[in-house]
């Protein structure tokens, strides 16, 4: 009995003895190695270090850890405490009891081939690395599949007050770590069961994370919780291309999951998840975005995802979606490209499911929007170029493939354009160039231009022929179906043109649009349009019709009216088409007609009313003597003959045309459409006026043109007649009541003689007396017209003598010809 209590004795004083020395001795003991490790790092351990081991209560204590390199603090660790349970081997567990860490703070550098950790280097260039995992893998054992059988505790794990000090490209990042908190740990035979809350800052961005995670080989359960609060993306913008000058956000993420795992099946699960971001900026070398808030919540969210197939992934989730104050301007200083104060989403759902997608927004709201707001300096601002109140979009659908609206509702609107005296659209915005943008096309060209030439391809008889390819078929078109849009409050459209003298002020009115049943999928259903607008004065126009604008071609019926139009108001837009002024009047226009596979058959009634014109002559308003002997008249002439005894023209214009040939447009329809109508009626109104005198003044189209010409008909003799004879005794008595009825007119008559009259033929040699007998005959002819005519009473200073002349050509018929 002495001699067992003398070996417990014994014992216990050995394991005492080893205990303190143990206690006394591991401070030098680890001072020494971790001396060693560190050496060939160029760092040095503080001789204030302290690492002990108590073997009695089985915990390695550290106080104090700290080194330093190249006379700089590279590591500081205050405290770690971690106690652990040997006797839990007896049972096949490792059991660490408890881990605590306070106060760490150390520097970790990562470059492009260096990577260190207080101050200790562990990055290898990529060769390096490429080389060392190629022979790491060749050299690792093949897994034989045996579990691990000894099991691993840690009840509790807590690290507190950790800094990181983190270099990447020469920018620092600060991560302060307040705790790390893992509790109820337990792994066993691939079975895992832990729980962590985690509280950290990055560089002023706030993180709260807590998860409890089951694992097992087959199924897996977990629940997560992150709170991600001001994370602002600043710090990070030296990543990204060198042209975006400015990133800021405050963003705040709350997510709540749930995770279940079946074997590579994962399904998540959330109740309500939130994203928020606030004062956000975007710059480059084109335009400044600001957002100043975004608000995201997803509600009921479930999500299905298999590793083997991550394209059959399936989400569905319940949105809603608010924006704030959403500003897009020029870094130019032009001005605002786009402003809208609100849109919002209502409760929304989504739904995907491989490579299906569904979308259905019960109603998305925009309100006060604006549009290209020019600035031209620093304390001149123009009106926005567009403004609207509000946009209302109502039961929307989309998928993939196709998007579904019922309604779109629009506010009020109003359109404030101006041009100034150069013609320019001052009040439009546009991103403006970069000069680096610029340089680099100068660049590029110089390359292009200093870039040997490519021989020439052969031609197809000496290339190598091809085999034919098979037609590809075209995708089907994104499907847009389109129930109604319509105004719901007035629209305006101010507009104001410098660039024509006096500048043009105008307001327009858009009191109805509508536009309903619209669907590309049916190219031959039709869409019913109504427009109504007016002006700021007695101007009125109404559109009906029914349009398909998704077949091949266009079909369109169409009703319209526009009354009281200032027509003057338009004359410096149509002066070139016209080839005159209009210098007063107003019009009335109805139009009805159809559109079928783009061939335009529509008519146009209308009435000028009190019109006046000026073609640049000085005569305003010309009487239908000025077109006789005109070999084009003038549009301006032959719409004045039209007038009544009002004063209005009444014009029935048929306009015809292929609307899909590259000439047809505005000028088509002034230049040819209108310009044929008014000639043809103006041809038939001379004709009635010039009616008593038809055997003296012809009316009628140049062959191949629109050209109106009003002539004096050539008086035909008998072969050498030289006095009028009762053959011209109609045409003199005519031309004697013309020249007493337009008591201005003077009139020159040329005679003409002919060879037959002496019995020359074509390609006869005439002598100078024979050629002076015809020159005698013609001037003789014309002198005895003007003696006729004078001698009826018509003055002899109107009727001009011309140079006489003759023809050989054997049709030529003797004769006197008349001119203006």
């Amino acid at each position: 009995m002495n001699r067992l209590k003398k070996v417990g004795v014994v014992l216990v004083g050995c394991y005492l003895a080893i205990w303190v020395l143990t206690w006394l001795a591991s401070p030098a003991i680890t001072r020494l190695v971790l001396g060693d490790l560190l050496a060939p790092h160029q760092i040095q351990l503080d001789r204030n270090s302290s690492v002990r081991l108590n073997l009695l209560s089985s915990c390695v204590t550290i106080d104090d850890l700290i080194w330093h390199k190249n006379e700089q603090l590279a590591f500081e660790l205050d405290e770690l405490e971690a106690c652990y349970s040997l006797h839990r081997l007896i049972f096949n567990e490792a059991r660490l009891k408890r881990l605590t860490l306070t106060g760490l703070n150390t520097d970790v550098l990562l470059q492009d081939k260096t990577f260190s950790i207080a101050g200790v280097e562990l990055g290898k260039n990529k060769d390096q690395a490429e080389q060392t995992s190629s022979t790491a893998t060749a050299d690792a054992p093949a897994p034989k599949g045996k579990r691990f059988g000894l099991a691993v505790a840690a009840p509790e794990v807590v690290l507190k007050d950790i800094n990181v000090n983190l270099l990447h490209r020469d920018q620092s990042h600060e991560l302060h770590i307040e705790q790390l908190k893992i509790v109820r740990s337990h792994y066993q035979e691939e079975v895992l069961h832990s729980e962590l809350e985690l509280q950290l800052t990055f560089n002023q961005a706030a993180l709260d994370f807590s998860a409890a995670v089951d694992y097992e080989p087959l199924q897996s359960f977990g629940t997560f919780n992150i709170q991600l609060t001001d994370f602002d993306p600043a710090p990070y913008q030296y990543l990204l291309p060198e042209s975006v000058g400015e990133l800021a956000a405050k963003l705040n993420v709350d997510l709540n999951l749930e995770v279940k795992r079946r074997g590579d099946i994962f399904e998540i699960a959330s109740d309500s998840s939130a994203i928020n971001l606030q004062q956000s900026s975007y710059g480059d070398d084109a335009i400044l975005a600001e957002l100043e808030s975004l608000s995201l919540e997803l509600n009921e969210l479930t999500s299905t995802l298999s590793i083997e197939a991550v394209e059959e992934l399936t989400v569905d989730t319940g949105f809603t979606l608010n924006l704030d104050n959403i500003r897009v301007a020029t870094q130019d200083g032009a001005g605002d490209l786009l402003a809208l104060t609100n849109l919002q989403l209502e409760p929304s759902t989504l739904s995907l499911a491989g490579e299906k997608i569904f979308i259905e927004l019960p109603e998305l709201a925009l309100s006060e929007m604006q549009a290209s707001v020019r600035q031209l300096d620093a304390d001149t601002q123009l009106e926005p170029l567009f403004q609207l109140d509000e946009l209302t979009i109502s039961e929307v659908q989309m998928t993939e493939s196709a998007v579904a609206i019922n309604d779109i509702l629009i506010g009020e609107i109003l359109i404030q354009a101006q041009r100034d005296e150069q013609g320019e659209l001052i009040s439009l915005v546009m991103p403006g160039t970069s000069e680096d943008a610029a340089a680099s096309d100068t660049d590029t060209a110089e390359v292009d231009s200093n870039t040997p030439s490519q021989p020439e391809p052969q031609s197809p008889s000496q290339s190598t022929p091809q085999p034919p390819q098979e037609p590809v078929e075209p995708a089907n078109a994104f499907a847009i179906a389109l129930g109604q849009l319509r105004l719901d409050k007035p629209a305006q459209i101010q507009f104001r043109d410098a660039s024509i003298k006096p500048a043009l002020e105008k307001t327009f009115t858009i009191e109805q649009l509508q536009l309903a049943g619209i669907d590309n999928q049916q190219p031959e259903q039709r869409a019913d349009v109504i427009l109504k607008l007016k002006d700021e004065g007695y101007f009125k126009f109404d559109f009906t019709g029914q349009v398909a604008p998704f077949g091949d071609k266009l079909d369109l019926n169409f009703e319209s009216t526009a009354t009281e139009f200032p027509l003057y108001q338009i004359s410096p837009y149509v002066r070139h088409a016209l080839g005159f002024d209009v210098l007063a009047g107003q019009l009335d226009v109805s139009a009805s007609g159809a559109i079928e596979q783009d061939m335009l058959d529509a008519e146009v009634v209308s009435n000028l009313r009190g019109a006046r014109f000026d073609s640049g002559s000085g005569d305003q308003n010309p009487d239908d003597s000025g077109v006789i002997g005109q070999t084009a008249v003038p549009l301006d002439m032959a719409l004045g003959m039209l007038k009544d005894d009002d004063g209005n023209i009444e014009l029935i214009i048929p306009v015809d045309g292929d609307v899909a040939d590259p000439s047809f447009g505005m000028h088509y329809i002034f230049g040819l459409i209108v310009q044929k109508a008014v000639l043809s009626q103006a041809q038939n109104y001379l004709i009635m006026t010039f009616m008593p005198y038809a055997q003296v003044i012809k009316v009628g189209m140049a062959a191949g043109s629109f050209a109106l010409k009003v002539r004096f008909d050539d008086l035909a003799y008998a072969p050498q007649q030289i006095l009028p004879a009762e053959p011209q005794a109609t045409f003199i008595d005519q031309f004697h009541a013309l020249m007493t009825e337009k008591d201005s007119l003077q009139v020159k008559v040329c005679g003409v003689a002919t060879g037959s009259e002496l019995g020359f033929s074509e390609g006869s040699q005439l002598t100078e007396p024979q050629r002076k007998q015809l020159l005698d005959l013609a001037e003789q002819r014309a002198n005895a017209f003007k003696k006729a005519v004078v001698d009826k009473g018509v003055a002899s200073s109107r009727i001009l003598l011309c140079v006489p002349s003759y023809e050989l050509d054997d049709t030529a018929q003797p004769r006197l010809k008349l001119s203006v």
